[in-house]
């Protein structure tokens, strides 16, 4: 079985379909590839996952998450002096 090569265009498109919003299987018609050939070049490209969209925590909650860690520890049974979060 022999693999076409991707491309500087198929990559650009890819991107473009991602970004778009396209569904795995209309890339997969689009470009003329097996799902595991698009997932695959989609991970080395760094897109991320198809089909989920990714949200971020508001900006400042981790650092109120650590701080709130940060209190507890203190009052934790297994506390020790010296131990740090």
């Amino acid at each position: 079985m022999t693999y076409r090569r991707w491309t500087d265009d198929d990559d650009r498109r890819l991107r473009q379909m991602h970004a778009a919003g396209w569904s795995m299987e209309r890339v997969m018609q689009a470009l003329g590839r097996t799902r595991a050939a698009v997932y695959t070049r989609s991970c080395n490209l760094g897109l991320g996952r198809w089909g989920r969209t990714v949200r971020l925590p508001p900006a400042g909650s981790l650092a109120e998450e650590i701080a709130q860690a940060r209190k507890e520890m203190s009052t934790s049974p297994l506390y020790r002096p010296g131990n740090r979060l």
